[in-house]
Protein backbone atom coordinates (compact mmCIF):
# COMPACT_ATOMS: atom_id res chain seq x y z
CA UNK A 1 0.00 0.00 0.00
CA UNK A 2 2.53 2.19 0.95
CA UNK A 3 4.96 1.47 -2.26
CA UNK A 4 1.26 2.08 -4.31
CA UNK A 5 1.13 5.73 -2.38
CA UNK A 6 4.51 6.47 -3.61
CA UNK A 7 3.88 5.43 -7.30
CA UNK A 8 1.44 7.67 -6.97
CA UNK A 9 2.87 11.02 -5.56
CA UNK A 10 6.14 10.02 -7.91
CA UNK A 11 3.01 10.40 -10.97
CA UNK A 12 1.61 13.49 -9.72
CA UNK A 13 5.41 14.99 -9.21
CA UNK A 14 7.01 14.14 -12.39
CA UNK A 15 3.66 15.26 -14.63
CA UNK A 16 4.42 18.94 -12.81
CA UNK A 17 7.95 19.31 -13.22
CA UNK A 18 7.67 17.95 -17.02
CA UNK A 19 4.02 20.70 -17.71
CA UNK A 20 6.00 23.09 -15.71
CA UNK A 21 9.65 22.66 -17.72
CA UNK A 22 7.31 22.65 -21.39
CA UNK A 23 5.25 25.96 -20.33
CA UNK A 24 8.78 27.62 -19.59
CA UNK A 25 10.35 26.33 -22.32
CA UNK A 26 7.69 27.85 -24.87
CA UNK A 27 7.52 31.11 -22.51
CA UNK A 28 11.28 31.50 -23.08
CA UNK A 29 11.27 30.85 -26.75
CA UNK A 30 8.32 33.45 -27.68
CA UNK A 31 10.47 35.65 -26.03
CA UNK A 32 12.16 36.24 -29.19
CA UNK A 33 8.99 36.88 -31.35
CA UNK A 34 9.71 39.45 -33.70
CA UNK A 35 7.18 41.94 -35.53
CA UNK A 36 5.40 40.45 -38.88
CA UNK A 37 3.15 41.81 -41.57
CA UNK A 38 -0.43 42.60 -40.07
CA UNK A 39 1.44 44.04 -36.72
CA UNK A 40 2.73 46.74 -38.77
CA UNK A 41 -0.52 47.36 -40.87
CA UNK A 42 -2.63 47.46 -38.08
CA UNK A 43 -0.63 49.71 -35.98
CA UNK A 44 -0.52 52.34 -38.84
CA UNK A 45 -4.29 51.83 -39.23
CA UNK A 46 -4.30 52.79 -35.28
CA UNK A 47 -2.55 55.90 -36.39
CA UNK A 48 -1.36 57.48 -33.00
CA UNK A 49 1.58 56.35 -31.02
CA UNK A 50 2.87 56.77 -27.75
CA UNK A 51 0.12 59.12 -26.29
CA UNK A 52 -1.42 58.80 -22.53
CA UNK A 53 -3.39 55.72 -21.62
CA UNK A 54 -6.91 57.51 -21.67
CA UNK A 55 -6.31 58.49 -24.70
CA UNK A 56 -5.09 55.54 -26.19
CA UNK A 57 -7.77 53.48 -24.75
CA UNK A 58 -10.65 55.77 -26.73
CA UNK A 59 -8.58 55.41 -30.19
CA UNK A 60 -8.52 51.74 -29.41
CA UNK A 61 -12.27 51.52 -29.00
CA UNK A 62 -12.63 53.77 -32.33
CA UNK A 63 -10.31 51.14 -34.47
CA UNK A 64 -12.64 48.06 -32.66
CA UNK A 65 -15.94 50.21 -33.78
CA UNK A 66 -13.96 50.84 -37.39
CA UNK A 67 -12.94 47.25 -38.32
CA UNK A 68 -15.97 46.07 -36.86
CA UNK A 69 -17.81 48.22 -39.55
CA UNK A 70 -15.60 47.69 -42.21
CA UNK A 71 -13.09 44.19 -42.14
CA UNK A 72 -14.22 42.09 -39.25
CA UNK A 73 -16.55 41.79 -36.26
CA UNK A 74 -13.83 40.47 -34.27
CA UNK A 75 -14.65 43.17 -31.46
CA UNK A 76 -12.35 42.13 -28.75
CA UNK A 77 -9.75 40.91 -30.77
CA UNK A 78 -9.69 44.31 -32.57
CA UNK A 79 -10.10 46.26 -29.49
CA UNK A 80 -6.98 44.17 -28.45
CA UNK A 81 -4.79 44.44 -31.47
CA UNK A 82 -4.92 47.83 -30.90
CA UNK A 83 -4.59 48.22 -26.96
CA UNK A 84 -1.34 46.03 -26.89
CA UNK A 85 0.33 47.02 -30.06
CA UNK A 86 4.04 47.22 -29.95
CA UNK A 87 4.85 49.79 -32.14
CA UNK A 88 2.18 52.21 -31.30
CA UNK A 89 3.66 52.04 -27.73
CA UNK A 90 6.95 50.46 -25.75
CA UNK A 91 8.07 48.39 -29.07
CA UNK A 92 10.03 45.34 -28.59
CA UNK A 93 10.10 45.05 -24.79
CA UNK A 94 6.59 45.28 -24.40
CA UNK A 95 6.42 42.87 -27.26
CA UNK A 96 7.80 40.39 -25.55
CA UNK A 97 5.91 40.89 -22.17
CA UNK A 98 2.29 40.59 -24.07
CA UNK A 99 4.43 37.06 -25.93
CA UNK A 100 5.32 35.54 -22.88
CA UNK A 101 2.18 36.66 -20.51
CA UNK A 102 -0.28 35.24 -23.42
CA UNK A 103 1.31 31.51 -23.21
CA UNK A 104 0.73 31.54 -19.61
CA UNK A 105 -2.67 32.84 -19.39
CA UNK A 106 -3.06 29.94 -22.65
CA UNK A 107 -1.97 27.39 -20.71
CA UNK A 108 -3.07 28.41 -17.24
CA UNK A 109 -6.80 28.62 -18.77
CA UNK A 110 -6.29 25.12 -20.68
CA UNK A 111 -5.05 23.64 -17.36
CA UNK A 112 -7.51 25.24 -15.32
CA UNK A 113 -10.29 23.76 -17.79
CA UNK A 114 -9.01 20.60 -18.31
CA UNK A 115 -8.84 20.17 -14.43
CA UNK A 116 -13.07 21.43 -14.30
CA UNK A 117 -13.95 18.98 -17.16
CA UNK A 118 -12.23 16.17 -15.50
CA UNK A 119 -12.41 16.43 -11.69
CA UNK A 120 -15.58 15.17 -10.98
CA UNK A 121 -14.93 11.86 -12.96
CA UNK A 122 -11.84 10.96 -11.66
CA UNK A 123 -12.97 11.89 -8.04
CA UNK A 124 -9.77 11.95 -5.41
CA UNK A 125 -7.33 10.15 -8.25
CA UNK A 126 -5.19 13.39 -8.24
CA UNK A 127 -2.29 11.03 -9.94
CA UNK A 128 -4.72 10.57 -13.06
CA UNK A 129 -5.92 14.18 -13.11
CA UNK A 130 -1.82 14.91 -13.26
CA UNK A 131 -1.41 12.65 -16.40
CA UNK A 132 -4.79 14.12 -18.27
CA UNK A 133 -3.15 17.78 -17.84
CA UNK A 134 0.44 16.17 -18.45
CA UNK A 135 -0.98 14.54 -21.72
CA UNK A 136 -2.86 17.26 -23.10
CA UNK A 137 -0.55 19.75 -22.79
CA UNK A 138 1.67 17.54 -24.24
CA UNK A 139 -0.38 17.60 -27.23
CA UNK A 140 -0.66 21.29 -27.78
CA UNK A 141 3.45 21.38 -27.51
CA UNK A 142 5.08 18.29 -28.83
CA UNK A 143 3.49 17.89 -32.53
CA UNK A 144 3.41 21.42 -33.71
CA UNK A 145 4.99 24.54 -33.43
CA UNK A 146 2.00 26.59 -33.86
CA UNK A 147 3.79 29.87 -34.87
CA UNK A 148 1.06 32.00 -35.86
CA UNK A 149 -0.69 31.12 -32.51
CA UNK A 150 2.57 31.49 -29.72
CA UNK A 151 4.81 33.69 -31.82
CA UNK A 152 3.03 35.80 -33.82
CA UNK A 153 1.43 39.15 -31.80
CA UNK A 154 -1.85 39.39 -34.31
CA UNK A 155 -2.33 35.17 -34.14
CA UNK A 156 -2.23 35.89 -30.37
CA UNK A 157 -4.44 38.35 -29.91
CA UNK A 158 -7.15 37.48 -32.70
CA UNK A 159 -6.92 33.74 -31.42
CA UNK A 160 -5.05 32.39 -28.83
CA UNK A 161 -5.93 35.08 -26.12
CA UNK A 162 -9.92 34.92 -27.02
CA UNK A 163 -9.28 30.83 -26.50
CA UNK A 164 -7.37 31.34 -23.42
CA UNK A 165 -10.61 33.64 -22.31
CA UNK A 166 -13.06 30.97 -23.54
CA UNK A 167 -11.44 28.47 -21.68
CA UNK A 168 -11.66 29.96 -18.52
CA UNK A 169 -15.57 30.57 -19.07
CA UNK A 170 -16.01 27.31 -20.02
CA UNK A 171 -13.77 25.26 -16.60
CA UNK A 172 -16.50 27.62 -14.81
CA UNK A 173 -19.54 26.29 -16.17
CA UNK A 174 -18.41 23.15 -15.48
CA UNK A 175 -17.64 24.18 -12.05
CA UNK A 176 -20.46 26.01 -11.03
CA UNK A 177 -22.45 23.33 -9.44
CA UNK A 178 -24.25 25.05 -6.66
CA UNK A 179 -24.92 28.57 -8.49
CA UNK A 180 -22.27 30.43 -7.12
CA UNK A 181 -22.95 34.04 -8.60
CA UNK A 182 -19.12 34.90 -8.97
CA UNK A 183 -18.81 32.02 -11.36
CA UNK A 184 -21.74 33.01 -13.45
CA UNK A 185 -20.26 36.51 -13.98
CA UNK A 186 -16.19 36.03 -14.65
CA UNK A 187 -18.19 33.36 -16.57
CA UNK A 188 -20.67 35.69 -18.71
CA UNK A 189 -17.88 37.92 -19.11
CA UNK A 190 -14.99 35.60 -20.01
CA UNK A 191 -17.47 34.58 -22.65
CA UNK A 192 -18.83 37.98 -24.01
CA UNK A 193 -14.74 38.86 -24.98
CA UNK A 194 -14.32 35.23 -26.04
CA UNK A 195 -16.81 36.07 -28.76
CA UNK A 196 -14.91 38.81 -29.75
CA UNK A 197 -12.65 36.61 -31.55
CA UNK A 198 -11.95 34.86 -34.38
CA UNK A 199 -15.37 32.71 -35.63
CA UNK A 200 -13.80 29.64 -34.99
CA UNK A 201 -13.67 29.90 -31.26
CA UNK A 202 -17.02 31.98 -31.02
CA UNK A 203 -18.48 28.59 -32.89
CA UNK A 204 -16.96 26.40 -30.49
CA UNK A 205 -17.96 28.26 -27.51
CA UNK A 206 -21.89 28.44 -28.09
CA UNK A 207 -21.76 24.58 -29.11
CA UNK A 208 -19.75 23.23 -25.93
CA UNK A 209 -22.51 25.33 -24.22
CA UNK A 210 -25.67 24.09 -25.54
CA UNK A 211 -23.91 20.75 -24.94
CA UNK A 212 -23.41 21.78 -21.08
CA UNK A 213 -27.36 22.36 -21.40
CA UNK A 214 -27.90 19.17 -22.98
CA UNK A 215 -25.99 17.36 -20.05
CA UNK A 216 -27.93 19.35 -17.62
CA UNK A 217 -31.34 18.67 -19.24
CA UNK A 218 -30.47 14.62 -19.19
CA UNK A 219 -29.30 14.58 -15.77
CA UNK A 220 -32.13 16.87 -13.84
CA UNK A 221 -34.83 17.23 -16.64
CA UNK A 222 -34.01 20.92 -17.02
CA UNK A 223 -32.12 23.63 -17.73
CA UNK A 224 -30.59 25.87 -14.35
CA UNK A 225 -31.77 30.18 -15.51
CA UNK A 226 -27.86 31.05 -14.68
CA UNK A 227 -26.61 28.88 -17.99
CA UNK A 228 -29.72 29.85 -19.75
CA UNK A 229 -29.03 33.23 -19.78
CA UNK A 230 -25.22 32.96 -19.40
CA UNK A 231 -25.72 30.68 -23.09
CA UNK A 232 -27.90 33.18 -24.35
CA UNK A 233 -25.45 36.14 -24.10
CA UNK A 234 -22.73 34.44 -25.67
CA UNK A 235 -25.07 33.54 -28.58
CA UNK A 236 -26.11 37.29 -29.15
CA UNK A 237 -22.18 38.14 -28.88
CA UNK A 238 -21.69 35.74 -31.48
CA UNK A 239 -24.48 37.12 -33.71
CA UNK A 240 -22.98 40.64 -33.16
CA UNK A 241 -19.87 39.04 -34.67
CA UNK A 242 -21.12 36.87 -36.98
CA UNK A 243 -23.52 40.01 -38.41
CA UNK A 244 -20.81 42.09 -38.50
CA UNK A 245 -20.85 44.45 -41.92
CA UNK A 246 -17.23 44.17 -42.07
CA UNK A 247 -17.57 40.86 -42.20
CA UNK A 248 -19.53 40.19 -45.45
CA UNK A 249 -16.90 43.27 -46.83
CA UNK A 250 -14.41 41.34 -46.20
CA UNK A 251 -15.75 38.39 -47.95
CA UNK A 252 -16.30 39.94 -50.95
CA UNK A 253 -12.86 40.80 -50.89
CA UNK A 254 -12.06 37.02 -50.71
CA UNK A 255 -15.50 35.95 -53.20
CA UNK A 256 -17.69 38.34 -54.57
CA UNK A 257 -19.66 35.48 -55.77
CA UNK A 258 -21.31 35.30 -52.60
CA UNK A 259 -21.52 32.53 -49.71
CA UNK A 260 -21.36 28.86 -50.43
CA UNK A 261 -23.13 27.39 -46.79
CA UNK A 262 -22.50 23.82 -48.97
CA UNK A 263 -19.46 24.03 -50.40
CA UNK A 264 -18.33 25.10 -47.17
CA UNK A 265 -19.38 21.99 -45.27
CA UNK A 266 -17.45 20.00 -47.56
CA UNK A 267 -14.36 21.60 -47.33
CA UNK A 268 -14.63 21.75 -43.42
CA UNK A 269 -15.03 17.96 -43.42
CA UNK A 270 -12.18 17.85 -45.83
CA UNK A 271 -10.02 19.96 -43.86
CA UNK A 272 -10.99 18.58 -40.24
CA UNK A 273 -10.43 14.91 -41.86
CA UNK A 274 -7.12 15.78 -43.23
CA UNK A 275 -5.97 17.09 -39.68
CA UNK A 276 -7.38 14.31 -37.96
CA UNK A 277 -5.30 12.03 -40.24
CA UNK A 278 -2.13 14.12 -39.93
CA UNK A 279 -2.30 13.84 -35.98
CA UNK A 280 -3.03 10.12 -36.40
CA UNK A 281 0.05 9.04 -38.56
CA UNK A 282 2.37 11.92 -37.77
CA UNK A 283 2.00 12.04 -34.07
CA UNK A 284 1.90 9.32 -30.90
CA UNK A 285 -1.18 11.02 -30.18
CA UNK A 286 -3.10 7.08 -30.53
CA UNK A 287 -0.30 6.06 -27.41
CA UNK A 288 -1.98 9.22 -25.33
CA UNK A 289 -5.37 8.11 -26.25
CA UNK A 290 -4.66 4.97 -25.24
CA UNK A 291 -3.34 5.78 -21.90
CA UNK A 292 -6.53 8.31 -21.63
CA UNK A 293 -8.54 4.58 -21.54
CA UNK A 294 -6.48 3.47 -19.43
CA UNK A 295 -7.24 5.92 -16.79
CA UNK A 296 -10.56 5.62 -16.99
CA UNK A 297 -10.65 2.24 -16.58
CA UNK A 298 -8.74 2.94 -13.06
CA UNK A 299 -11.87 4.36 -11.65
CA UNK A 300 -13.30 2.62 -9.53
CA UNK A 301 -16.71 2.62 -10.56
CA UNK A 302 -18.24 1.05 -7.39
CA UNK A 303 -20.57 -1.00 -9.30
CA UNK A 304 -22.32 1.27 -10.86
CA UNK A 305 -24.32 1.25 -13.88
CA UNK A 306 -22.85 2.48 -17.55
CA UNK A 307 -23.91 6.15 -18.20
CA UNK A 308 -25.10 6.31 -21.70
CA UNK A 309 -25.86 9.53 -21.19
CA UNK A 310 -22.25 10.40 -20.73
CA UNK A 311 -20.95 8.68 -23.51
CA UNK A 312 -23.60 10.64 -25.75
CA UNK A 313 -22.31 13.76 -24.04
CA UNK A 314 -18.75 13.22 -24.79
CA UNK A 315 -19.54 11.76 -28.66
CA UNK A 316 -21.23 15.06 -28.97
CA UNK A 317 -17.98 16.78 -28.54
CA UNK A 318 -16.35 14.91 -30.95
CA UNK A 319 -17.99 17.62 -33.39
CA UNK A 320 -16.51 20.82 -31.61
CA UNK A 321 -13.66 20.45 -34.78
CA UNK A 322 -16.05 20.71 -37.42
CA UNK A 323 -17.93 23.97 -35.38
CA UNK A 324 -14.18 25.41 -35.24
CA UNK A 325 -13.62 25.07 -38.63
CA UNK A 326 -16.91 26.03 -40.77
CA UNK A 327 -16.80 29.78 -39.88
CA UNK A 328 -13.14 29.95 -41.54
CA UNK A 329 -13.74 27.41 -44.87
CA UNK A 330 -17.08 30.04 -45.20
CA UNK A 331 -15.31 33.11 -44.46
CA UNK A 332 -12.33 32.03 -47.06
CA UNK A 333 -14.59 30.15 -49.14
CA UNK A 334 -11.83 27.71 -49.91
CA UNK A 335 -10.54 24.46 -47.90
CA UNK A 336 -7.20 26.56 -47.28
CA UNK A 337 -7.71 28.21 -44.64
CA UNK A 338 -4.90 29.91 -42.38
CA UNK A 339 -2.85 27.97 -39.96
CA UNK A 340 -4.26 29.79 -37.17
CA UNK A 341 -7.56 28.48 -37.79
CA UNK A 342 -6.03 24.79 -37.68
CA UNK A 343 -4.92 25.13 -34.22
CA UNK A 344 -8.22 25.80 -32.92
CA UNK A 345 -9.26 22.59 -34.86
CA UNK A 346 -6.44 20.97 -32.74
CA UNK A 347 -7.00 21.70 -29.68
CA UNK A 348 -10.60 20.63 -30.30
CA UNK A 349 -9.87 17.48 -31.46
CA UNK A 350 -6.67 17.11 -28.73
CA UNK A 351 -9.81 17.53 -26.03
CA UNK A 352 -12.88 16.19 -27.54
CA UNK A 353 -10.82 12.93 -28.62
CA UNK A 354 -8.98 12.19 -25.19
CA UNK A 355 -12.26 13.13 -23.24
CA UNK A 356 -14.40 10.47 -25.40
CA UNK A 357 -11.61 8.08 -24.72
CA UNK A 358 -11.70 8.19 -20.96
CA UNK A 359 -15.23 8.24 -21.27
CA UNK A 360 -15.13 4.85 -23.05
CA UNK A 361 -12.95 3.44 -20.86
CA UNK A 362 -14.45 4.42 -17.27
CA UNK A 363 -17.86 3.47 -18.70
CA UNK A 364 -16.31 -0.08 -19.60
CA UNK A 365 -14.84 -0.41 -16.42
CA UNK A 366 -18.37 -0.35 -15.25
CA UNK A 367 -19.12 -3.79 -16.71
CA UNK A 368 -15.94 -5.66 -15.87
CA UNK A 369 -14.69 -7.22 -12.86
CA UNK A 370 -11.65 -6.07 -11.03
CA UNK A 371 -9.10 -9.29 -12.62
CA UNK A 372 -10.36 -8.46 -16.57
CA UNK A 373 -9.88 -4.68 -15.83
CA UNK A 374 -6.33 -5.67 -14.79
CA UNK A 375 -5.52 -8.11 -17.77
CA UNK A 376 -7.03 -5.69 -20.17
CA UNK A 377 -4.74 -2.87 -18.84
CA UNK A 378 -1.78 -4.76 -19.36
CA UNK A 379 -2.50 -5.47 -22.76
CA UNK A 380 -3.10 -1.71 -23.49
CA UNK A 381 -0.42 -0.53 -22.11
CA UNK A 382 2.12 -3.31 -23.72
CA UNK A 383 -0.05 -1.90 -27.02
CA UNK A 384 1.48 1.56 -26.34
CA UNK A 385 4.73 0.27 -25.28
CA UNK A 386 4.60 -1.17 -29.19
CA UNK A 387 3.26 2.41 -30.34
CA UNK A 388 5.91 4.33 -29.81
CA UNK A 389 8.95 2.19 -30.70
CA UNK A 390 7.02 1.18 -33.70
CA UNK A 391 5.39 4.47 -35.18
CA UNK A 392 7.09 7.33 -37.11
CA UNK A 393 7.13 9.70 -33.52
CA UNK A 394 10.46 9.79 -32.80
CA UNK A 395 11.67 11.45 -29.69
CA UNK A 396 13.13 13.96 -32.07
CA UNK A 397 9.73 15.20 -33.46
CA UNK A 398 8.88 16.31 -30.12
CA UNK A 399 8.53 20.15 -30.98
CA UNK A 400 8.80 20.97 -27.51
CA UNK A 401 12.65 19.26 -27.69
CA UNK A 402 13.26 21.26 -30.96
CA UNK A 403 12.50 24.04 -29.25
CA UNK A 404 14.43 23.95 -26.14
CA UNK A 405 17.70 22.82 -28.69
CA UNK A 406 17.30 25.86 -30.25
CA UNK A 407 16.86 28.17 -27.46
CA UNK A 408 19.78 26.36 -26.50
CA UNK A 409 22.01 26.80 -29.56
CA UNK A 410 20.46 30.47 -28.71
CA UNK A 411 19.28 29.99 -32.63
CA UNK A 412 16.33 32.31 -31.39
CA UNK A 413 18.26 34.67 -29.93
CA UNK A 414 20.59 35.48 -32.89
CA UNK A 415 17.64 35.39 -34.81
CA UNK A 416 15.66 38.19 -32.56
CA UNK A 417 19.04 40.14 -32.96
CA UNK A 418 19.18 39.79 -36.64
CA UNK A 419 15.32 41.20 -37.12
CA UNK A 420 16.39 43.96 -34.53
CA UNK A 421 19.56 45.17 -36.01
CA UNK A 422 17.53 44.87 -39.54
CA UNK A 423 14.24 47.42 -38.31
CA UNK A 424 16.53 49.64 -36.86
CA UNK A 425 18.43 49.96 -39.96
CA UNK A 426 15.21 50.72 -42.20
CA UNK A 427 14.99 53.79 -39.46
CA UNK A 428 18.49 55.26 -40.08
CA UNK A 429 17.81 55.34 -44.21
CA UNK A 430 16.59 58.63 -45.35
CA UNK A 431 12.92 58.88 -45.75
CA UNK A 432 10.82 59.11 -48.58
CA UNK A 433 13.50 57.19 -50.66
CA UNK A 434 13.45 53.93 -52.72
CA UNK A 435 14.83 50.77 -50.35
CA UNK A 436 16.08 47.67 -52.24
CA UNK A 437 17.81 45.02 -49.83
CA UNK A 438 19.48 42.01 -51.17
CA UNK A 439 18.50 38.50 -49.96
CA UNK A 440 21.69 37.90 -48.15
CA UNK A 441 21.62 40.76 -46.06
CA UNK A 442 17.98 40.19 -45.00
CA UNK A 443 17.16 37.96 -41.75
CA UNK A 444 17.43 34.17 -42.65
CA UNK A 445 14.25 31.97 -41.77
CA UNK A 446 14.79 29.62 -38.92
CA UNK A 447 12.39 26.96 -38.05
CA UNK A 448 9.48 26.96 -35.03
CA UNK A 449 9.03 30.74 -35.31
CA UNK A 450 6.51 32.92 -37.26
CA UNK A 451 9.16 34.15 -39.56
CA UNK A 452 9.78 38.52 -40.46
CA UNK A 453 9.60 38.45 -44.47
CA UNK A 454 9.22 40.99 -47.37
CA UNK A 455 8.72 40.36 -51.25
CA UNK A 456 10.03 41.41 -53.97
CA UNK A 457 7.28 43.15 -55.08
CA UNK A 458 7.36 46.79 -52.84
CA UNK A 459 3.45 47.19 -53.78
CA UNK A 460 2.38 44.53 -51.40
CA UNK A 461 0.62 45.87 -48.08
CA UNK A 462 3.16 44.04 -46.02
CA UNK A 463 5.99 45.75 -47.90
CA UNK A 464 4.18 49.29 -48.26
CA UNK A 465 3.27 48.71 -44.46
CA UNK A 466 6.76 48.92 -43.20
CA UNK A 467 8.13 51.41 -45.69
CA UNK A 468 4.98 53.59 -44.33
CA UNK A 469 6.10 53.33 -40.50
CA UNK A 470 9.62 54.02 -40.95
CA UNK A 471 9.12 57.01 -43.78
CA UNK A 472 10.28 55.16 -46.79
CA UNK A 473 9.09 55.45 -50.05
CA UNK A 474 9.18 51.90 -51.00
CA UNK A 475 11.08 48.97 -49.86
CA UNK A 476 11.62 45.78 -51.69
CA UNK A 477 13.90 42.45 -51.76
CA UNK A 478 15.91 41.23 -54.71
CA UNK A 479 17.86 37.93 -55.60
CA UNK A 480 21.79 38.81 -55.05
CA UNK A 481 22.48 37.47 -58.78
CA UNK A 482 21.02 40.91 -60.02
Amino acid sequence: MKLDKLVKKLIIAISFILVAWMVLTIMHAVSYSVLVADDFSHGLQIGVFNTSFINYFLVSLAYAKEMYLTWQGTYFSMFLQALLSPINNFGYIQLKIIMMLNILFLFSSLIFFIYSLFDTLTKKEYYIKSIIVLGIVFCFLGYYAYEENYFWFSGATSYTMPLSFLFVALALLIKNKNDNIKYEVISAICGMLAMGGSLTIVGVGCYVAVIICIKYYLYEKKIPKWLIIITSLWIICALVNTLAPGNYIRHEVIDDSGMHPLISIFYTLRVVLSRVKGILVRTNFIFIGIVFFVCGLSINSDGKKVDIKNIIIAGLALFTPFVAIFPATLGFSSKNIPYRCEFIADACIYISALYFSFICGREIAKVLVEKKIKKIKIVLLVLALFIIIFDRYKINDIKILQIHKELKDKTYENYYNECKDFLDGLSKYEKDVDIRIPKSEFPRNIDNIYNFYLLEDSEHWVNKSISEYYGLKSISIYEDAE
